[in-house]
């Protein structure tokens, strides 16, 4: 089961360096400094994406899915369980036809 593991890497690799390339690797376009660049809708999403208290899990979440058959997920309302996993499962490649 080593193909979503290593897509999971690929897909987050992807989204980094496109922040990267755009912004640099440390920069961050919305804190309002003189010069800084103004985020496109894409690039403001994916920055609330990581804001939300499920994102620190991300890499965990995907790892403990490649190790086990059945995960119960326990958060916050509003910590992103909802809406966030069947993204991070999609970007993986489980949304692929016949996954």
């Amino acid at each position: 089961r080593d193909g979503p593991d290593r897509r999971s890497r690929s897909a987050l690799g992807r989204l980094r360096s496109d922040l990267d390339e755009k912004h640099g690797p440390d920069s961050d376009a919305e804190d309002g400094a003189p010069g800084a660049r103004v985020l496109t809708k894409h690039e403001e999403i994916l920055e609330g994406r990581k804001k939300l208290p499920i994102y620190a899990y991300r890499e965990e979440f995907l790892m403990a899915l490649q190790d086990h058959q059945v995960l119960v997920l326990v958060g916050e309302t509003g910590s992103g369980k909802t809406t966030q996993i069947p993204q991070y499962l999609h970007e993986v490649g489980y949304s692929d036809i016949g996954k």
